[in-house]
């Protein structure tokens, strides 16, 4: 299989250079040496590419060595990567090394090494970033956060059963001065991510986040009672504007606190009941109804990541025009 992904990306790397694609999205491959060197160029060549998106895409370090060697030719500035084996500084530099880079995600990594002698300083203009809670320590340390002074928008990401701890929130958000946007999302499917001491998780984001102008909580198991704490603690940060309180196992009762500090005027409170989204629905307090885990979330600024598909499915590089690598 590897051989036949070397030899495809080899064939096509000069018609990926003069098309017009504008997104390539890449599920699930295994690219050896050759083909992650290949792949790299052939990306960074492709003049309208503003958005790349790679999930389960194992690669080996020529892909980082490749992409950072010409990333001044790559006009990339949406990059999504979820699943991989391994982040490392030299990788991470690769990465950020994309000049025209402003919104990066980075989704549940398999290790994270420190020690390959790379340190992450020069600063970049990525100004919306997506990570894991768990992953906020480890990302840090390689310097993730040094490397990306500019963040405005911050998308921390939790998985079934994890709590959502107040010193994650201030390690996370306190290096960013330009912070107006926080995004705190759970596990829409399993719908157990929880938030267990309100009190701490406000005062940690007042403390971290002073120039907060917009609060996203979704698919957090809140109930009426945390909600509440929520709403009344957050609406006395000074900057901030606007609460969402997403799919957080809210009911009808909460509505009249919601239309009382919705009439103060300082802050707006848009509530949706239940516990997942339903497609469509944008009032300001709407009770929600389950949903198969097919269903989409919430449409956000920055690209989702899909849930895995099918394994017909999953190899396949999706293009204006589909380019597809299925097993020979």
């Amino acid at each position: 299989m590897s051989s036949f992904l070397d030899n495809t990306i080899h064939s096509i790397q000069p018609v990926l250079s003069h098309h017009q694609i504008e997104k390539v999205t890449h599920r699930e491959a295994d690219l050896g040496s050759a083909a992650s060197s290949h792949y790299a160029r052939g990306l960074c060549f492709m003049p309208h590419l503003r958005s790349l998106c790679l999930y389960s895409v194992e690669l080996s370090d020529e892909f980082y060595l490749t992409m950072a060697s010409e990333a001044s030719k790559s006009k990339i500035q949406t990059l999504s990567v979820k699943d991989v084996s391994m982040m490392t500084p030299r990788r991470l530099l690769s990465i950020l090394s994309l000049p025209r880079l402003q919104s990066l995600t980075l989704r549940d990594i398999r290790q994270v090494d420190i020690d390959d002698g790379e340190t992450l300083t020069r600063p970049t203009s990525v100004d919306e970033l997506t990570v894991d809670g768990r992953h906020v320590i480890s990302l840090w340390n390689l310097g993730l956060h040094a490397s990306c002074p500019q963040v405005k928008k911050l998308k921390l990401n939790y998985q079934d059963k994890e709590n959502v701890s107040s010193d994650i929130i201030t390690m996370a958000c306190s290096p960013f001065y330009h912070l107006t946007h926080l995004q705190i999302k759970g596990d829409k499917y399993r719908l157990s991510t929880t938030l267990n001491d309100p009190v701490s998780f406000c005062d940690a984001v007042k403390t971290s986040c002073p120039r907060l102008t917009k609060l996203s909580v979704l698919y957090i198991t809140l109930k009426n009672e945390k909600a509440a704490e929520v709403i009344q603690l957050m609406k006395t940060h000074p900057h901030l504007t606007s609460i969402d309180l997403i799919g957080c196992h809210t009911k009808a009762d909460l509505d009249p606190l919601v239309s009382e500090v919705n009439s103060e005027g300082k802050v707006t409170v848009t509530v949706m009941h239940g516990s997942t989204y339903r497609e469509g629905s944008s009032s300001q307090s709407i009770p929600l109804k389950r949903q198969a885990p097919h269903t989409q979330s919430i449409p956000q600024d920055g690209p989702e990541i899909p849930e895995k598909q099918s394994s017909q499915e999953s190899r396949r590089l999706h293009l204006d025009t589909t380019v597809e690598f299925m097993r020979v």
